[in-house]
């Protein structure tokens, strides 16, 4: 039995000559929108499409296999190889303590809106982000299979800082709500503590973290570029960043101080960040960190698109933190 079939794959796949009867055309590149959302849904990321014409299905099956990705029947919209998705996101076992940690900077106050926003991402994304338990104390005591996104979200608009478990390859989330610190103090009096950085106040802000396990193929790297992408936009973060634990960078504290001088691996700089609302533009200074100088404006667009240090998750080099904005004034 031979019919049209499309492969989809996260790597290129390996194209044989054609037998006679068959008609293949491809490899050619692709995109996780270009695919059918069951495709999507199956693949880490999708890079590469062939199509196939009078093809048996053992021929669209070795080529899928070797671009670890499936063989589709636009036909009747199903994936018909291989008979195990799972083991297209199945990841290796970790190795050791370290960490990829994606960090995102919101200039207000987080609440169950952005709590529904967030799933929304990552159910689209990147569905092992999404919680599998949560809560703001451990152990935590919330299920969102059983509970529901109301229940998740509605941590969102209280003063503890809600926290939860993923599949792997994340290990967890957390959500630090600004407003918590200081909580019993008046307006005034909080804003008292706000410390004044280059003749301006420092910004309190609320901030999203994901931490992954770190030895995840390039597949996955993908995908974390993707979904670093997608919440920062979606949420509107005015800074987000991404780095290897084994290079640690001091993001945000009790208080936004500016762009940090470490090297970082992504890096996200949003629209509101060069607002009326005394963001910035600030940047650390590597030689001394308690030093901050201004960022040329004219000298990048915004919002800035994601700059990214390259295809590898380095760890072990240092780079400038966002080169089109390095320069003081």
């Amino acid at each position: 039995m031979s019919e049209d079939l499309v492969v989809w794959a996260s790597d290129r796949p390996t194209v044989p000559a054609a037998p006679d009867g068959v008609e293949i055309d491809g490899p050619f590149a692709a995109e996780d929108a270009d695919a059918p959302p069951v495709v999507a849904a199956a693949l880490v990321t999708v890079r590469w499409t062939v199509q196939l014409s009078g093809a048996a299905l053992s021929l669209a099956g070795a080529i899928a296999d070797s671009g670890r990705g499936v063989v589709y029947d636009p036909q009747k919209d199903v994936i018909l190889w291989p008979a195990d998705l799972a083991a297209l996101r199945a990841v290796a076992p970790r190795r050791d303590g370290a960490t990829i940690q994606l960090e995102w900077l919101f200039a207000r106050r987080l609440e169950s809106a952005d709590a529904h926003r967030l799933l929304a991402v990552l159910r689209r994304a990147l569905p092992e982000a999404v919680p599998v338990r949560f809560g703001d104390h451990e152990p935590m005591q919330g299920r969102l299979d059983r509970d529901g996104d109301d229940a998740f979200a509605a941590l969102w608009d209280g003063t503890s800082n809600p926290f939860w478990s993923g599949r792997a390859p994340v290990e967890h989330g957390f959500v630090h709500l600004g407003r918590g610190f200081g909580a019993a103090l008046s307006p005034a009096e909080r804003d008292a503590l706000i410390p004044v950085v280059a003749g301006r106040k420092a910004v309190d802000a609320d901030e999203v973290t994901l931490h992954f396990q770190a030895n995840v193929d390039a597949r996955w790297l993908a995908a974390i570029v993707s979904v670093f992408a997608r919440v920062a936009l979606e949420l509107d973060a005015f800074f987000a960043a991404a780095f290897h634990s084994k290079r640690p960078v001091a993001v945000n504290g009790l208080h936004w101080l500016g762009i940090p001088p470490d090297p970082l691996w992504l890096t996200w700089v949003g629209s509101e960040y060069r607002s009326a609302s005394g963001l910035g533009p600030l940047i650390r200074t590597a030689e001394r960190p308690d030093d901050f100088r201004a960022i040329k404006r004219a000298r990048a667009a915004w919002p800035a698109e994601l700059v990214r240090r390259g295809d590898q998750l380095d760890t072990e080099r240092a780079a400038t933190v966002i080169p089109s904005l390095e320069s003081g004034p």
